[in-house]
């Protein structure tokens, strides 16, 4: 099979593997409580259940040094059962003594085997067919909706499936670095590169483990899964939130194809990072947060507050009681834990998304009955996630480093913002902000005219009250040029004009909100001011720099939350406006346009739309860190050699890929001990050496001249790089090394014929295979320089 198509099957297997991790199993525990909600809430609260179990049996395994596949599915296996127990009040004793009294009637031949097993074919039968029935109901029912799920699953698939296909490697330099943690956590060392967000680590750990796949193979493919439920989650939030039942799907479904955003954002979607995996859980935070709100007012005006459905479930009321407010606030807990486990970034774009809806709701917010219970349940939330950081913490562990740097680069801006800085800042971050979307013309334009209006407009010491008048446009001015800036950026081309839409969007969402918590439904109009807030306070940190605010996040990193922040400001827009421009009792001339809507939009996208994959290209060599070359090469050694009889030979990004199936050794120890010359005989003792050379050698946003640099003999006769670690590897080191190895083996070539041989090769890369008899090392240790002329 293609090795792309088998990619993308092992892609879906993934998904189909932590989709059932995570949603069935908390679902085949917990379904009976669930049932009360509808069916896009259920999907919603067992995703989060599902995450925050799998992390946290993950957190208590290792802590106790006793994790592996065993203690993590007889873990799992005992957490399942006792909640089911407890749900579903099973009698475990009655159950267990009818299964020995059938073994006893089988024993004696009372009962026949035959009759066994037909009894339990009926009941899968029933069981099967009840499951069927209900699903038929959803489909016929909600058939559009449905059909919206597989025009977005399609979607993902084109977008996200087609890079699987095309590009085998990392897509990150940071993976290697991700990947060499994860294989500590199978030797039961948790934080080994010091205390930092380990969920993301735990959670492939945890596949990796159970289900017997390599980690090197998931982190290569995890990124699929991660897509499919970042763009999922508000997906389901706007579903659940828009009064409409079809304004979510047209603009989902087109910012899942887009290609019109900067590479910076896009590139970002196509590596298996903590980052991006703490995304899922930033809108099921806001939904939680607005949801809570909803309920806790029905409540309140029904007077349900007293614990009156706890007399009907006995003595196991404590939980199954619980009105729906409380259930909110548990699963926010668990949401907000879980994301603050996985990645800080992710908690503070959610924890300013989440600020918006208080804002939004303020007037519910400080009253009695809502005040006490957000905020036990925030502390809640961190403790859930800050427990083994601090147990390890208080052991000893150190902070890891970029832990320490993310806490100083807050601690440094809080204390530095003064006016004096302000200028410089400004002019700071419009170069970022311009060179992320590779010019500055648009951002020195734009802080160019904030300077000229405040010039211009300078006010005269006589006339106190047009001064004040004109000081306060000045800074309505500066601030909508920052805001506007910050919008502009995010796009591949400059589109003043969309940014100018998009700015007037959230406006009108303001008013509509305001309007509706005056007039017709507070709830919703707090929700509209919700979601509007949200993606201002994102702009604001994006522009922290130019409007003197504190820098919590890089401009790239705040650009890629603040787009995220448009998936569900969108929609929630489209679904106000046409509810105001048809308005009936029953919503259908509303759903039936903003289905138009939807329809027409994601027919526009793909008629003349940009999409990710007329950038695959270019995102391809920007972001992938190994040829396509090394992936191939290496499942072939995996599928074909022995374990530990073999040793590859290649740049630092392989390190940790196949520690657990072989040897691997790095280019430049190598040629370092070969350029030394400390003895006359050096050798790698393993049946085979594989030898992974770039002919045109990449990095990671270091394109040599904007191109890939070639290997030469001109590269291979500079001195070997003095340095170590990814260093060496940079920029023109990573010719110099490559070129150096690809003549060394061709060389080794002519001295062994017989055991050195080219087993891959392609235009951009080439795999050298040394066979060796090992009772008799072949000599790595030669002279390779003198012969530079010869080798052709």
């Amino acid at each position: 099979m293609d090795i792309g198509w088998l990619s993308l099957l092992q892609a879906t297997g993934v998904l189909v593997l932590y989709s059932a991790c995570v949603v069935l199993l908390p679902y085949l525990a917990a379904g009976r409580v669930l049932r009360r909600f509808s069916l896009s809430q259920q999907f919603l609260m067992a995703f989060t259940a599902g995450n925050c179990a799998i992390i946290n049996i993950g957190y208590v395994l290792e802590l106790l040094h006793i994790s592996n596949r065993i203690t993590l599915i007889a873990l799992t296996a005992a957490v399942v059962l006792s909640i089911r127990t407890y749900v579903y009040e099973i009698d475990w004793k009655r159950w267990l003594g009818t299964a020995f009294d059938g073994l006893i009637r089988l024993a004696h031949g009372t009962l026949q085997l035959r009759m066994v097993l037909h009894d339990m074919r009926d009941a899968l039968g029933r069981a099967l067919g009840s499951l069927g029935r209900w699903a038929w109901g959803q489909v016929r029912h909600n058939l559009i909706d449905w059909a919206f799920i597989l025009a977005y699953v399609a979607s993902c698939y084109y977008v996200f499936g087609h890079m699987v296909m095309h590009c085998l490697g990392y897509m990150a330099s940071d993976v290697p670095v991700h990947l060499a943690w994860i294989n500590q956590l199978f030797e039961n060392n948790l934080f080994s590169g010091g205390i930092y967000p380990m969920g993301y680590h735990v959670v492939i750990y945890y596949l990796s483990a159970v289900f017997g796949i390599p980690a090197y193979l998931i982190l290569r493919l995890f990124y699929f899964v991660q897509d499919f439920y970042i763009f999922l989650m508000p997906f389901v939030v706007a579903r659940c939130l828009c009064k409409s039942r079809f304004a979510y799907a047209g603009p989902i479904i087109c910012m899942v194809l887009t290609g019109a955003f900067e590479l910076a954002f896009d590139q970002r979607y196509f590596a298996s990072l903590p980052e991006e995996f703490g995304m899922l859980f930033v809108y099921p935070c806001l939904y939680y947060a607005v949801r809570f709100f909803y309920w806790r007012h029905e409540e309140v005006q029904g007077g349900r507050l007293a614990p009156t459905l706890r007399q009907a479930h006995g003595p196991r009321g404590w939980v199954l009681g619980w009105r729906e407010s409380q259930w909110c606030l548990a699963f926010f807990a668990l949401a907000f834990g879980t994301l603050l486990a996985v990645h800080f970034y992710d908690a503070i774009a959610a924890g300013l998304m989440c600020l918006a809806v208080v804002v939004g709701f303020m007037g519910r917010f400080v009253r009695k009955g809502y005040f006490l219970s957000v905020v036990r349940t925030v502390a809640l939330s961190l403790s859930l996630a800050l427990y083994p950081m601090l147990i390890c913490f208080a052991l000893g562990t150190p902070l890891q480093n970029s832990l320490r740097w993310g806490l100083d680069v807050i601690n440094n801006d809080a204390s530095t913002q003064t006016q004096e800085s302000m200028k410089v800042q400004e002019d700071s971050t419009s170069v970022a902000s311009a060179s992320s979307r590779g010019g500055t013309d648009g951002a020195r334009a734009d802080s160019g005219s904030v300077a000229s209006v405040a010039a211009g407009r300078a006010p005269e010491a006589e006339e106190p009250s047009p001064t004040t008048l004109q000081g306060l446009e000045g800074k309505v001015r500066k601030l909508y040029a920052a805001l506007r800036s910050g919008i502009t950026v995010t796009f591949a081309e400059d589109p003043g004009q969309l940014a100018d839409a998009l700015l007037a969007s959230l406006g009108v969402l303001i008013l509509l909100g305001i309007a509706h918590q005056c007039i017709h439904d507070y709830q919703y109009g707090a929700t509209l001011v919700a979601s509007s807030l949200g993606v201002i306070f994102l702009l604001l940190l994006r522009q922290a720099n130019s409007l003197g605010l504190p820098r919590l996040m890089d401009e790239v990193r705040t650009t890629y939350f603040l787009v995220y922040s448009f998936l569900l400001a969108i929609p929630l827009c489209v679904d106000a406006v046409v509810g105001i421009l048809a308005f009936d009792r029953r919503g259908t001339l509303r759903s039936g346009l903003c289905l138009a809507f939807s329809c027409l939009m994601i027919a526009a996208q793909i008629q003349t739309g940009y999409t990710k994959v007329d950038k695959s290209d270019e995102l391809q060599r920007l972001t992938q860190i190994m040829p396509n070359g090394n992936i191939i090469v290496a499942s072939d050694i995996l599928k074909s050699e022995k374990p530990f009889h073999w040793t590859i030979v290649s740049a630092n990004i392989e390190t940790e890929m196949y520690r657990y199936r072989g040897w691997h050794y790095e280019i430049g120890d190598l040629l370092k001990k070969i350029d030394a010359g400390e003895s006359s005989y050096f050798a790698i003792p393993t049946d085979d050496v594989y030898f992974f050379v770039e002919k045109r050698a990449n990095y990671y946003y270091s394109q040599l001249d904007g191109q890939y640099a070639k290997v030469s003999k001109e590269a291979a006769g500079e001195p070997l790089p003095d340095i170590s670690g990814q260093s060496a590897y940079r920029f023109r080191n990573r010719v110099i090394v490559m070129s150096k190895l690809y003549y060394w083996a061709r060389r080794m070539q002519q001295l062994y014929p017989y055991d050195m041989t080219v087993c891959y090769e392609t235009d951009d890369f080439i795999c050298f295979r040394l066979h060796q008899n090992t009772y008799r090392l072949d000599d790595l240790g030669i002279d390779y320089l003198d012969y530079l002329g010869e080798l052709s």
